[in-house]
C-alpha cells in the first residue's frame, strides 16, 4: 500500500490508492447479537482490521470497549480493485441498548499506524420484559419528521435508545438525541432527551406520544426539561396530531 496507513470513513468511497476500510450500518441486530459490516479494498501489500464496540460511544477508543478479532486480508483483494463486503458477528449484546461500533486497520507494515474510524449507532431489540417505545411520525405546522426507539425496566430504569428530529424543509433544528429516560403508561409514554448543542451547551428535553390505537390518531407533543430531563414530569396536555406515524408503545407490568 504506497501510502502506508488506511484510510477509515462513514458513508462514502474514498478513491485513494492504499487500503480502504469503510463502515457499513450494522445488521441482523437482535436482542443480544448483531453483525458489523463494511467495506473496502487493499492494494499491493496485506492489511488488518477489526470492530471495536460499546454501549458508551465515549468509551470506544479505551480499554472499556470490546473488540472482535484482527483478521487479515490478502494484498489485492478484490483483485478487481473493487470494494469487498466483511463483517464480524458479536454476541452477549443486552437488550434494548445502544451500541457504537467503529472499524480500526492498517498496513500489515512494520511501525505502521492503526486508524480507527467510521463510527455507527444500532439498537438492540428490547427484551419481553422491558418497557419500550418504537416508530416514527410526521407532524407540525412546519412539517418535522421524527424517528425513535428506546426501551428500559417496567419501572423506567436503565432506560437507553435514540431520538431523531428532522426537518426536512431546510435542514434548521435537526437533531439526534440520546433517551435518557422513560415511561410508559399503557398507551402514553414520556422520553427524556438530552440535546448537545453545537457550542458544547446542553438542553433537557422531554417528548411525549399517546397510541391512538387502530383507527385513532397517534399524537406528540414536547416540552423543555431539566439536564438530564425527569420523565415524571412529563405533561400529555398540549399533544398535536400526527399526519402519519408507526408508534408502537410497550408497557410491561
Amino acid at each position: 500500500m504506497r501510502r502506508g496507513v488506511c484510510a477509515i470513513a462513514v458513508c462514502g468511497v474514498l478513491a485513494l490508492p492504499g487500503c480502504v476500510g469503510i463502515t457499513d450500518p450494522a445488521t441482523n441486530v437482535g436482542q443480544t447479537t448483531a453483525r458489523l459490516n463494511a467495506h473496502g479494498r487493499t492494494d499491493d501489500i496485506s492489511a488488518h482490521f477489526y470492530f471495536r464496540y460499546a454501549n458508551q460511544e465515549a468509551d470506544l477508543p479505551t480499554a472499556a470497549a470490546k473488540r472482535t478479532p484482527t483478521r487479515t486480508i490478502p494484498a489485492h483483494r478484490p483483485d478487481n480493485g473493487e470494494f469487498g463486503y466483511f463483517g464480524e458477528n458479536v454476541t452477549g449484546l443486552s437488550p434494548g441498548r445502544n451500541y457504537f461500533f467503529e472499524l480500526c486497520g492498517g498496513d500489515d507494515k512494520p511501525g505502521a499506524p492503526d486508524w480507527c474510524g467510521g463510527r455507527q449507532r444500532f439498537f438492540t431489540e428490547p427484551s419481553s420484559n422491558q418497557d419500550s417505545v418504537t416508530g416514527g411520525m410526521t407532524a407540525g405546522a412546519i412539517v418535522f419528521i421524527v424517528r425513535f426507539k428506546a426501551a428500559s425496566g417496567p419501572q423506567g430504569q436503565n432506560a437507553d435508545g435514540w431520538f431523531e428530529f428532522r426537518n426536512p424543509r431546510n435542514g434548521a433544528g435537526d437533531f439526534d438525541a440520546r433517551i435518557t429516560c422513560l415511561e410508559v403508561e399503557g398507551s402514553r409514554a414520556a422520553m427524556g432527551l438530552v440535546i448537545q448543542g453545537s457550542n458544547g451547551s446542553t438542553s433537557g428535553l422531554i417528548v411525549t406520544l399517546t397510541d391512538g390505537g387502530p383507527g385513532g390518531t397517534d399524537t406528540i407533543g414536547s416540552a423543555a426539561g431539566d439536564v438530564p430531563p425527569d420523565c415524571a414530569e412529563a405533561n400529555f396536555d398540549n399533544q398535536q396530531g400526527a399526519y402519519s406515524s408507526t408508534l408502537v408503545a410497550r408497557d410491561v407490568p
